[in-house]
């Protein structure tokens, strides 16, 4: 799949059938049509999705959000375990690539502030020694057209391994099976070379000695 038109969640659902030899026709996942195709894509596209976006830190998945601290009573009393500070991560936030000072967002930038992301109250947060962090995030739902085609070609043969798994019983489903994961690394090497080629960044070494100063 290497066309221009913008992809629909129903068309990477059809591609993924008829790579799989089943007929491409769903009309709906959401809520499914009701035939078996369509309820079993409802099930396991947003499967497919959310592993694609966390095999790579892909550039049109990416956010900027500068935080705000978390402070409540419970925080002024409670200690924090050695970190500076905690702040709430954004609704959207799938994964945090980087944390940088908010005045320092350009390259080059010797290293990260150190951070970890656990949950605090019932939701995800950040712990971090940075006092005004500014995350760079991976989206959990960035929207399907915003998908550039090799993101695409890849999910539909990602999707495709799963619903061979799901609609072909026995040994032929297990050949094919095999056969489709092959073609998906391919298609997911190629997507993760072109979508590296969009961004650059200078390496900046800095001598220990300077770091500390």
């Amino acid at each position: 799949f290497k066309g221009t038109a913008m992809a629909s969640e129903v068309s990477i659902c059809n591609l993924a059938l008829t790579r799989v030899g089943e007929a491409g026709s769903i009309t709906s996942i959401k809520p499914p049509e009701g035939s078996v195709h369509a309820k079993v894509c409802a099930v396991l596209y947003p499967v497919s999705v959310g592993i694609l976006l966390e095999a790579h830190d892909w550039r049109f998945a990416t956010r900027r959000a500068a935080l705000t601290e978390i402070q409540t009573k419970e925080i002024q009393t409670k200690e924090l375990h050695g970190w500076r500070g905690l702040f709430a991560l954004p609704s959207d936030c799938q994964r945090v690539i980087s944390v940088r000072p908010s005045a320092i967002q350009r390259a080059p930038w010797p290293q990260n502030p150190p951070f970890v992301v656990e949950r605090f109250d019932g939701s995800p947060a950040l712990y971090t020694d940075c006092p005004t962090p500014v995350i760079q995030y991976i989206m959990a739902e960035p929207g399907v057209g915003s998908f550039p085609p090799l993101f695409v070609d890849a999910l539909a043969w990602h999707l495709a391994q799963a619903l061979a798994g799901a609609l072909i019983k026995g040994k032929e489903g297990v050949q094919i099976t095999a056969a489709i994961t092959t073609k998906y690394e391919r298609a997911l090497a190629e997507a993760m070379k072109k979508d590296a080629g969009q961004h650059y960044e200078p390496i900046c070494h800095v001598a220990p000695w300077i770091a500390v100063r």
